[in-house]
């Protein structure tokens, strides 16, 4: 074969030679295979897997002193917003008490309705288990006219002295409940101390447990209607 051959034979081979270079180089140059998303995880699951809830914070106690170094009862939280419960000094349950939008109800400890503090267009009322209604109490002045169940005058709340006084019918002075520091003073009209309130500080809330002529657990339901639902 002569020169001329050869050429035309190198001629045709790299032409099939160039093809095959450009289709290696566009091979090796193809952009990589993005990475598949993970496998989508059951929707029954959260992402997070679930925890056991958390613990209601821990419970938020009153204390109620008469006179102010003999514990008489507790007032403590035992589902936050929902339930509370009374226990006497030595932590023996007395009552529970349920809270609903508008009222709460005063079980003993045998679980049996006692109370229903229910809250009306002006102030609220106090009924026993069968709905006779027992007292019912009326904004006055700043402060509050309370009625017996035939709606005879009972007692009044009155704003004086930086502290709110609790009046009987005729208007005599029977404590005066003041704000201290975590707790509400009782004083009597004398000026003498006649019980207190931890763990409360708003005289409005206290001076329910004072009321005169009403059950204790009565009273403690008041306290609970004061803090929650007034």
């Amino acid at each position: 074969m002569d020169s001329r051959g050869f050429h035309m034979l190198d001629r045709r081979r790299f032409q099939w030679l160039v093809p095959c270079l450009l289709f290696l180089l566009l091979g090796c140059s193809s952009p990589a295979r993005e990475p598949q998303p993970p496998a989508a995880s059951d929707p029954g699951v959260p992402a997070a897997q679930a925890l056991e809830p958390e613990a209601p914070p821990a419970s938020h106690r009153l204390e109620f002193r008469m006179p102010a170094d003999v514990v008489r009862a507790n007032l403590k939280v035992r589902q936050p917003g929902q339930k509370w419960q009374l226990v006497d000094g030595q932590d023996r349950p007395l009552a529970e008490f349920k809270v609903q939008p508008d009222r709460v109800k005063v079980r003993d400890a045998q679980d049996r309705e006692l109370f229903k503090v229910k809250s009306k267009l002006k102030g609220w009322e106090l009924e026993d288990a069968t709905g006779r209604r027992l007292l019912r109490a009326r904004p006055n002045r700043g402060g509050w006219e309370i009625q017996d169940g035939a709606e005879a005058p009972l007692a009044r709340i009155v704003e004086r002295g930086g502290g709110l006084v609790l009046e009987d019918a005729q208007g005599r002075e029977l404590t005066r409940a003041e704000a201290g520091s975590g707790e509400v003073l009782f004083h009597n009209p004398s000026g003498g101390e006649a019980a207190v309130l931890r763990g409360a500080s708003d005289p409005a809330v206290a001076i329910w447990w004072m009321l005169p002529e009403t059950d204790p657990l009565a009273q403690a339901g008041l306290v609970v209607f004061a803090l929650e639902v007034r």
